[in-house]
């Protein structure tokens, strides 16, 4: 399957648990369009049957790629509907509670809710006739899909999506290179930790390998099951686990290279019994490699027989992910690290020249540059680059190749097969996630609370995409991300910036007009991320708030918008429209005051405000925010308290600074309200509290 269609596919299935929810299964009911759902479910059930088939056509037939595409628009506009059901239905919910809270009748009449808070109300009237609009072309185009779906010829696989072709070769214990670069304190400490006699309750100790797809942890593997030292060791066992996680196939594997003989039986029981009997007493080590499951009870059942073995015997484990290396029932695991340029060039010298001489080739060191640059440390990406090129002769083809894209190259490399390995185990949320990431531009510094892929080389603080790793999210992302960077919107791009739901782009101007024009043209985007250069802010500080202005009651349809560092004094009173919004940072730019419409975006969870140093107080209203996790105010030195009724922000789980008010010091105890609050918190203008001794019995 293509790695697109792995996102499709996982979105799809949110889609479906989103039809299934219970707050959108209550409103359809309420409203009485329960039905419509109810056959939206029914045919996303019969799309997903034939989506295999679709995925494999697509790649020879244009028809079955363009009713994908056209089902990734659909899937993205029926995710906007149930968002809408469940926005309105929070909404008529909050005005219910705040007319109650607010109303000084007695219990009894409180219990009456007025007709303007329920279906009948003009508001509610008018969101009715709407969304029946819309539900009815939804409806219109899910049975186009179908009747394509029958006229393309699609079939149901019984089977569901198979990964088996995305699957690496199956690994072995002998050495494939005669010298490995750059990993003898690496080999040093693996040996350490699979040599150290400790007692333990099971005889046997695990040790994990970790790091990212393409780092070496299978050579650094191979390297300690064959030195001298390790044959000390009874009995020796290496085993290639990868994606299928079967015990039965992993146990037999063990036992038969133990015991050099092929074995016949297909009972599970029978084959440990003989395993348990076949390292008993005996000191062992195992190497399972290119482990993915984290089934604590898989775990269990595969580590039984081993419980028999002598003490001091070793399971070595190599695995992409920390939470595998933690379910095996381990605290400590190694991390393997990136390359430096040095031996991840000499990796690439060693395949790409063999015993040739280096120097022969003209340009080596820009050569170099390139291939440090585009290999990142990833020894698999030096010895694919060298693999490619060693039959190159001309210039021209070595530069063909240093500046494409790997993937492209995919029938002569295995870097995108063992990426998208990974990509595929993410759970479908952080799938999405992932291909969301495609917007930002290469050496992109993330901070920690943001994202963390690696860490910066630039900045020990800041995290960065491999260049791979960017490029894998492009390849994922396809045209629903759009990076507008420093090129004019052409007509062989305007497609897919119009159907693109993330954007981000990384300069203003070009021809004197502002590239912010261009949004215009975008109907459904969901992420409006501007990566400027500090020159190009300084140039259109005088009309970024005129343009945001007329451009943001456009993005009807936006869940993150970010101006971070961007010259802005103001936000238009209609960003309260945008009733999708999660995500707002205004971190460092010029920003004066919050509109009160904010407050009724009531499905926002992050409002970051880090450095706004003009930034006078927070709205009002911030209680209304009742979906916000994180406000960060941090060097805010004009903000003078925290607004009234935040303690009722429930779900608040990062709060970076509490500013103790002047003349409200008492609402210091708001703080024991928030059950959720994790981290670091800063407690401001303590100053003004006058008993100091109060402040344990606030927090505590």
């Amino acid at each position: 399957m293509a790695v697109g269609g792995l996102f499709l596919s996982a979105f799809l299935q949110m889609l479906f648990d989103r039809l299934m929810s219970r707050e959108v299964l209550n409103f359809a009911r309420r409203e009485g369009v329960i039905s419509k759902l109810e056959k939206w479910k029914k045919t996303l059930l019969m799309i997903q049957a034939v989506f295999s088939d679709a995925e494999e056509k697509q790649l020879t037939d244009k028809a079955v790629k363009m009713w994908l595409d056209d089902l990734q628009d659909l899937a993205y506009d029926v995710e906007d509907i149930l968002d809408e059901f469940a926005t309105e239905a929070l909404a008529r919910k909050l005005k219910v509670e705040h007319h109650q809270s607010s109303s000084s009748n007695s219990k009894v009449q409180n219990l009456i809710i007025p007709a303007c808070f329920t279906s009948l109300s003009p508001s509610s009237v008018k969101f009715n006739v709407g969304m029946g609009s819309k539900i009815r072309s939804i409806s219109s185009r899910f049975e186009e899909i179908c009747k394509q779906k029958v006229e393309l010829g699609l079939q149901m696989n019984a089977g569901g999506v198979s990964i088996a072709g995305w699957q690496r070769p199956t690994s072995t214990c002998l050495p494939t290179e005669p010298a490995v670069f750059g990993r003898d304190e690496d080999k040093a400490k693996i040996l350490e930790m699979v040599l150290r006699d400790e007692p333990t309750d099971a005889n046997f100790s695990l040790i994990p390998i970790v790091g990212m797809a393409g780092v070496g942890k299978t050579t650094l593997a191979r390297v300690a099951f064959d030195d001298k030292a390790v044959e000390m060791f009874n009995l020796r066992s290496w085993v290639c686990v990868s994606d299928d996680f079967d015990i039965l196939r992993i146990t037999k594997s063990i036992l038969e290279s133990i015991t050099f003989s092929p074995n016949s039986l297909k009972d599970l029981n029978q084959i440990q019994v003989q395993l348990r009997e076949a390292v008993a007493g005996k000191r062992f080590l195992i190497v399972l490699d290119d482990v993915w499951s984290k089934n604590y009870s898989l775990w269990n059942t595969l580590k039984s027989p081993f419980r028999a073995g002598a003490s001091g015997s070793k399971i070595l484990v190599t695995t992409c992910s920390t939470d595998v290396a933690l379910t095996v029932g381990t605290a400590e695991y190694y991390n393997l690290k990136l390359l430096s340029d040095d031996d991840c060039w000499s990796v690439f010298v060693k395949h790409a020249f063999e015993k040739r001489d280096v120097g022969l080739h003209r340009h080596m060191g820009s050569i170099r540059k390139k291939v440090v640059q585009k290999c990142r440390g990833l020894p698999l990406a030096a010895e694919t680059l060298g693999g490619l090129l060693r039959c190159k002769q001309s210039d021209d083809e070595w530069d063909e190749i240093l500046n494409s894209k790997i993937w492209y190259l995919s029938e002569e490399s295995n870097i995108l097969p063992v990426l998208r390995l990974s990509y595929h185990h993410l759970p479908s949320h952080l799938k999405r996630c992932f291909a969301y990431c495609a917007i930002f531009p290469k050496d992109y510094e993330f901070e920690e609370m943001e994202s963390i892929f690696q860490p910066s080389s630039n900045n020990s603080f800041k995290f960065i995409m491999h260049d791979l790793v960017n490029d894998l999210a492009q390849w994922i992302s396809g045209e629903t991300s759009f990076r507008l960077e420093n090129e004019m919107v052409t007509d062989n791009k305007s497609r897919r910036f119009r159907r693109a739901r993330h954007s981000s782009y990384t300069c203003g101007f070009y021809d004197g007009k502002s590239k912010f024009e261009v949004f215009h043209e975008v109907e459904h985007l969901r992420t409006f991320l501007p990566v400027l250069s500090y020159e190009i802010r300084l140039l259109t500080r005088y009309i970024t708030d005129v343009v945001l202005s007329n451009l943001l009651p456009k993005f009807t349809k936006l869940r993150v918008l970010s101006l971070k560092k961007y010259y802005i004094t103001e936000l238009p009173h209609s960003i309260g429209d945008l009733k999708h919004l999660r995500y707002i940072n205004l971190s460092e730019t010029m920003i004066r005051c919050l509109p009160e419409s904010i407050c009724s975006l009531c499905n926002l969870q992050f409002l970051i405000l880090r450095g706004c140093y003009r930034l006078k107080k927070l709205p009002s209203n911030l209680r209304n925010l009742i979906n916000l996790r994180h406000l960060v105010v941090t060097y805010v030195d004009l903000i003078r308290e925290m607004p009234l009724g935040i303690k009722e922000l429930k779900c608040l789980q990062m709060l970076s600074n509490f500013i103790v008010g002047m003349v409200t010091e008492s609402r210091l105890k708001d703080l024991k309200d928030f059950k959720l609050l994790r981290g670091e918190l800063c407690i401001s203008r303590l100053d003004y509290v006058t008993n100091l001794e109060d402040i344990r019995d606030h927090i505590n």
